[in-house]
């Protein structure tokens, strides 16, 4: 229930929202779950996460485009609860939208384009060219006015869109992914169209996206995943980015534009200005070569891993969604596949040095613990590094396996000791594995046995 004094504080006041298709069939799908979001005049609204999880549906909600249950209140009046004909008035002068596709009629000239919601409204002829070309001279595209829309790019064709939403000076902007077909410079243009609408007009802008580089502009960022809000963060810097000097991100004042940029991919960039930067370069070269990550992510894993090795707990699946997720909710957005993978080697290790730690308490009732142990571990690395051992030595090979590992357990070889044993041909008194198998057991049990202290 949205009470008065709620409406009084909030532009907009979302409550219990939710939108389900296909209701009670058997592809049934729920696209948003009980959203409560309030919105202020003025603020700019960033609506971010990945594809498909409700953030174009709440949009469209918002604009009243879709069905839903719950209430979405706008400047006092409920938009669910809207006549037809109040419903066209709430298009034509409180909100205004933007779409990725720019939707003009190709038939139309630019100016035509943009005069046409103040036909609707019945504006005078020549106020209406009047008001269409200052805002396209605001925007940049006058010199456009008289061509059809195919003979813009698509940097222009997105302006005379933009122009079109506000023609009618409406309180709310909308815009769902409206940099998706643009290039990079022409998407930093426009969404500092969109920033000077929002402060310099004082009107609300409320923006869904996918994409994170300029999540920093927002006062707001309403982070969705199916179909629920999982976050709101108040951004109190916003705009920063758009500074003479500045990105909003610890960057020194007075940097060139590709430096500031730069900065928001790698943020501990921003204390490296105006030093050396040939380390920082060389770590994060080596940090892309070896595992295709930047070393800030690989600080986010060691941390992770820190805690794993602290709880010694191998079988909680929060270490797969860090790696899983993405990385505006927190994690490192790495592929599915390569997550699973990682998550497994990292818990097996950690699987093994609790085993390792269980064995060792285990010594005055278990003589020959290290023994076992040898055995388990030499399981552990075939399998886990898929190595295969010829059937008709596997019996010798696999002995010969445990015997070095226990002489390293016991501290009688060093990790190289191991490496050459285990490389070494049967015949000589190793256990005859090819150079790579040996160098990753040799390793691996490096790792183990740094993981037992």
């Amino acid at each position: 229930m949205v009470t008065n004094e709620e409406m009084k504080n909030n532009q907009i006041k979302i409550s219990g929202l939710s939108v389900t298709y296909f209701p009670g069939q058997s592809n049934e799908v729920k696209s948003l779950k009980n959203i409560n979001l309030s919105i202020d005049e003025g603020e700019f609204v960033i609506f971010f996460g990945p594809s498909g999880c409700g953030k174009s549906t709440l949009l469209y909600s918002l604009a009243g485009l879709e069905k839903f249950n719950g209430d979405i209140v706008v400047e006092g009046k409920k938009v669910n609860g809207m006549s037809a004909k109040e419903n066209e008035k709430y298009h034509r002068s409180t909100i205004g939208m933007v779409f990725q596709a720019y939707h003009l009629i190709p038939t139309l000239s630019v100016l035509q384009n943009v005069s046409l919601p103040l036909i609707a409204a019945g504006v005078d002829p020549r106020e209406r060219k009047k008001r269409a070309m200052d805002l396209l001279d605001r925007f940049g595209v006058k010199n456009q006015a008289f061509k059809l829309p195919n003979t813009l790019s698509g940097g222009q064709q997105q302006r005379v869109a933009i122009c079109r939403s506000v023609i009618n000076n409406p309180q709310i902007l909308l815009a769902d992914e409206p940099l998706g077909n643009l290039d990079s410079h022409s998407a930093d243009e426009v969404i500092r169209l969109f920033r000077d609408i929002n402060i310099n007009s004082r009107k609300t802008v409320i923006f869904v996206t996918h994409d994170p580089t300029y999540l920093s502009i927002a006062n707001k960022i309403v982070y969705l995943k199916d179909g629920e809000v999982v976050r709101v963060q108040i951004n109190k810097e916003a705009g920063l980015v758009f500074k003479e000097g500045g990105s909003g991100q610890g960057a020194p004042a007075n940097i060139p534009r590709e430096l500031e940029i730069l900065i928001r991919s790698f943020p501990s960039l921003a204390g490296k200005i105006g030093s050396l930067l040939i380390p920082f370069k060389a770590k994060e070269l080596v940090s892309s070569a070896l595992t295709e990550m930047a070393s800030d992510d690989i600080a986010d894993l060691e941390k992770r891993v820190e805690g794993l090795l602290v709880s010694q707990n191998s079988t909680d699946n929060s270490f797969f969604e860090f790696l899983d997720q993405n990385r505006e909710f927190g994690g490192l957005g790495l592929d599915r596949r390569r997550a699973i993978n990682l998550a497994g080697e990292i818990n097996g290790l950690i699987s093994e040095i609790k085993l390792m730690d269980d064995a060792q308490k285990r010594q005055d009732s278990t003589p020959d613990y290290l023994a076992e142990l040898a055995i388990k571990l030499r399981d552990y690395f075939l399998n886990s590094l898929a190595i295969k051992l010829p059937e008709a030595d596997k019996e010798k090979i696999g002995a010969k396996i445990d015997d070095i590992i226990r002489q390293r357990l016991e501290n009688k070889i060093t990790r190289n000791e191991v490496d050459k044993s285990l490389d070494l041909p049967l015949k000589d008194g190793g256990a005859g594995l090819d150079r790579r198998a040996a160098r990753r057991i040799a390793y691996r049990l490096e790792l183990l046995m740094l993981g037992k202290y």
